[in-house]
């Protein structure tokens, strides 16, 4: 339809066009060829911020479960790592983003439009000494065991993951954004479980059983943990031979029901 408009370019996640153009006006006859329209240069309104994920040896760390934590004007947003690089783009010429990745400091960093190497720094496992568990449990079967922080974060609440190129959003986890670690128990008693803070956390063993899917989930206290000694902590859990031994065989009676 004839009348006055105004063209604008936005980019997801960035809040208004990034450029616009106004007044463009359309009348009846030939298409108009507005030279304010061709070759629009969006470096004046976006900057380009491309990440690598490093530890302080200076290698890349290509698995990284958490997103990296980013503030904008209208709240903060996660965005996503790809074998230890990201890609973001963004109206100012500086972020102020977060680094978050299991077993390594949470830490706050601006950096400025272009390529930028950000170094994560490894903190001390937690080691956790659960004896006579491997025996309670048998040889061979799997067992898993998490520790859930029990304070906040920290972190602002409801944080939204985006992906930049399609627009979609999601949510994230508590593991996700490290508020709960865990690991898989090996041939003995001992765990050694990645965190990111201090704090007192829930022990939480979880049985399994094979062909049957979940797990028996068994609260073994709270514990204080120290992450950022010279040497790595230990907790000693006392485990209830008597609550796996029941577990197993809610898992046996689970798999015999089909």
């Amino acid at each position: 339809d004839r009348g006055e408009y105004t063209v604008g370019v936005r980019v997801w996640n960035l809040r208004g066009p990034v450029v616009t153009v106004h007044p463009i006006d359309l009348l009846p006859g030939p298409p108009i060829h507005d030279p304010r329209v061709h070759d629009i240069d969006l470096t004046r309104g976006v900057r380009r911020y491309r990440l690598r994920a490093r530890d302080e040896r200076g290698l890349l760390l290509t698995e990284i479960p958490s997103p990296l934590l980013v503030r904008f004007e209208d709240g903060v947003r996660g965005f996503n790592w790809s074998d230890g690089q990201l890609e973001i783009f963004a109206a100012q010429s500086e972020l102020v983003v977060t680094l978050l990745n299991q077993g390594f400091k949470v830490e706050d960093v601006k950096i400025a439009a272009g390529d930028t190497d950000l170094v994560f720094h490894a903190l001390n496992p937690i080691e956790v000494l659960l004896p006579g568990l491997r025996a309670a449990c048998g040889p061979d079967r799997k067992v898993r065991v998490s520790m859930i922080l029990e304070s906040g974060t920290g972190l602002p609440t409801g944080i939204e993951g985006v992906n930049q190129r399609t627009g979609e959003s999601h949510g994230y986890s508590r593991w996700h954004l490290s508020k709960s670690g865990g690991a898989w128990l090996g041939d003995g008693d001992l765990v050694r479980v990645p965190l990111i803070r201090n704090g007192k956390y829930q022990v939480v063993i979880r049985v399994h059983e094979e062909g049957v899917g979940g797990d028996v989930s068994l609260d073994h206290g709270s514990y204080d943990v120290v992450l950022d000694d010279f040497s790595p902590h230990r907790v000693v859990v006392d485990i209830d031979e008597a609550r796996i031994e029941a577990a197993i065989q809610q898992l046996r009676q689970r798999r015999q029901d089909g």
